[in-house]
């Protein structure tokens, strides 16, 4: 009886205590899920309903759907939320760039208005100015102007240089038609030296006289009655346009003009430029070792080798405009006369060697004639002579350099 009595008290209970194991699952999974843990919740919802007695919850199900469809919610919502969040930091990004961009075309637009504004300060001016601007833009928008003009403006005289191998003559009037300071006839031997292929050209004095400041031809001095803009003399006028042209060759300026460009120049480009010797200057007239004999530089017919009274037509020309005589000199005989390191002073009657002339003097020695006057002025053996202050429509220079 008593056994009965246990029984039935026990084995109703035992049974409530099994379907309660799935109700704590349902029950663990229900706070999971109002403290918003749907993953759990999905957890413990899926473990009840593996349980023995699953169908003693049969809301499991329903709540396993519940949780699925919150995690799915939830993934959706991130999903969005990464969209929205993605979409917002492109606008920022785009937004940044767009300003970035808008800062980068500004400084743009101004550096190339200060590109452009260095430029129309600087274009016209000498050499220094184009470098200066270069040194600024290297890259510029002028860049490749300035370069050029750099390379128009750079003496080109440094580059054309003839090598007048050295060798021995005889200096002075040889056919008997010159003056008598051609005389006496004089053995010379001159070593090899380099001597200008052109006379030296408009362009290439001035870019040394506008670099320096100084030393402007007569025709352009400041305050001189010769210059062509202001001055009341008509002196160098009378060449009109031609006294300008860059390839011209230079005129109007003095002896102590030329050995300054020389100065110049030798700093400049590290060599040792100078005015030619008078012995120097004739040697290369006639030709050096290869000489033919020529009355003129390069013929015994003045029309094809230089311009002069009869073919000039009153005004200096390009150089290089005629015939080359035999070391490949163009001009030296017309066109302009040409300055040369000499004091002038009579020729000795011995043998002489590189001689440079007297040591001292009044007058410095020019050579070659020039463009008004007639053929006799134009021998290779005629000499002239000024003082070295100066200056005239028909006086220019060539450049030597030792060898």
């Amino acid at each position: 009886m008593r056994l009965f009595v246990f029984l039935a008290l026990f084995l109703p209970a035992l049974a409530s205590a099994q379907t309660c194991l799935c109700c704590k699952k349902r029950d663990a999974g229900q706070t999971a899920y109002n403290s918003g843990d749907y993953q759990t919740a999905l957890t413990r919802w899926q473990e009840g309903l593996k349980l023995s007695d699953a169908a003693n919850c049969p809301d499991l199900p329903g709540l396993v759907a519940k949780a699925q469809k919150k995690i799915a919610d939830q993934k959706s919502a991130a999903a969005r939320q990464r969209e929205q969040d993605g979409a917002a930091q492109r606008r920022r990004d785009q937004e940044a760039a767009r300003q970035a961009q808008a800062r980068q075309t500004e400084t743009d637009q101004l550096r190339r208005q200060a590109d452009d504004d260095l430029w129309e300060v600087l274009r016209d001016g000498d050499i220094e100015a184009s470098n200066k601007y270069l040194k600024k833009y290297p890259s510029g928008r002028h860049a490749a102007e300035a370069r050029q003009r750099v390379k128009d403006l750079t003496p080109q005289a440094a580059a054309k240089m003839v090598l007048v191998k050295g060798g021995n003559f005889t200096m002075g009037d040889l056919l008997g038609e010159g003056d008598t300071d051609e005389k006496p006839l004089h053995s010379v031997t001159v070593s090899d030296f380099y001597l200008g292929k052109y006379e030296l050209t408009v362009r290439e004095y001035l870019a040394f006289a506008n670099e320096t400041k100084s030393r402007y031809p007569e025709w352009l001095e400041a305050g001189s009655q010769y210059n062509i803009n202001t001055g009341t003399d008509d002196h160098y006028k009378k060449l009109g346009t031609a006294l300008r042209e860059e390839n011209n060759p230079i005129v109007g300026i003095s002896w102590d003009d030329a050995v300054a460009y020389c100065a110049w120049l030798s700093a400049r480009n590290g060599g040792q430029y100078r005015l030619p010797t008078e012995a120097e200057w004739e040697y290369a007239a006639r030709g050096g070792q290869q000489s033919k004999g020529y009355t003129y530089s390069g013929s015994n017919t003045l029309d094809e080798v230089g311009w002069y009274s009869s073919n000039a037509g009153g005004k200096t020309h390009a150089v290089g405009g005629r015939k080359a005589n035999e070391l490949g000199l163009f001009d030296m005989s017309g066109n302009v006369w040409e300055w040369c390191g000499d004091w002038y002073g009579t020729y000795p009657a011995g043998a002489q060697t590189n001689p440079t002339g007297p040591a001292k003097g009044d007058y410095r020695v020019y050579r070659g004639g020039g463009w008004h006057n007639d053929p006799r002025g134009c021998r290779a053996a005629n000499r002239s002579d000024d003082p070295p202050t100066n200056r005239a429509y028909y006086l220019g220079f060539r450049l030597a350099r030792s060898f």
